[in-house]
């Protein structure tokens, strides 16, 4: 309930450029849903309070003699799922406490990514 996900492309020259917002266990694929929240919810409301993910992602593209080569960033941050909306400032880095998530997330992105440029 109340989130909407939007992609917003920020770059497409020779860079691209986009983030992702108010994702919901898009990386913190475990993420609970806050006791109190669950609790609410047995009541017939339906409360969606887990932490709200944010990447921001940045694709190069390099020619080579043989071929080509592709270098991705993903920056991913979180916020509190209490609000609304995040407000500016109010995403941590996923770095500090949830840094093994966003490498399994880079991971499967690349393979992804590797398997709809090979079709």
């Amino acid at each position: 309930m109340g989130r909407y996900p939007e992609v917003r492309l920020l770059e497409n020259d020779e860079v691209l450029r986009f983030d992702t917002i108010d994702l919901c266990r898009e990386v913190l694929t475990d993420a609970a849903n806050p006791l109190l929240a669950g609790y609410l919810n047995i009541f017939g409301l339906n409360y969606n309070w887990v932490k709200r993910e944010k990447l921001d992602v940045t694709i190069a593209y390099k020619k080579l003699d043989t071929g080509f080569s592709l270098y991705i960033t993903i920056d991913g941050k979180y916020g509190s799922g209490l609000y609304s909306q995040v407000v500016r400032g109010g995403y941590y880095s996923m770095e500090i406490d949830f840094d093994e998530y966003l490498e399994v997330y880079g991971d499967l992105f690349k393979e992804r990514l590797r398997n709809e440029i090979l079709k």
